[in-house]
């Protein structure tokens, strides 16, 4: 009985951690959203997928590109 009350009570509290850290990201998803003309897509030497990254941000040299990794 006693490790069914630890269990849910470590349930609980990581729910409401994982609760905490999912508004942030959402709040930036949004941010982005709001301010899709600020972003681009970027892609890093060497990799298939695209990153979104503000436009004052983008590396304007490979070698740039490279020390962002």
């Amino acid at each position: 009985m006693q490790k069914m009350r630890v269990s849910l009570l470590c349930l609980l509290l990581s729910g409401a951690l994982a609760g905490c850290a999912s508004e942030a990201a959402q709040a930036e998803v949004k941010s982005m959203k709001e301010n899709k003309d600020d972003y681009v897509d970027y892609y890093p030497p060497g990799s298939a997928v695209p990153v979104k990254i503000r436009k004052d941000r983008l590396p304007t040299t490979v070698a740039e590109g490279a020390q962002t990794r």
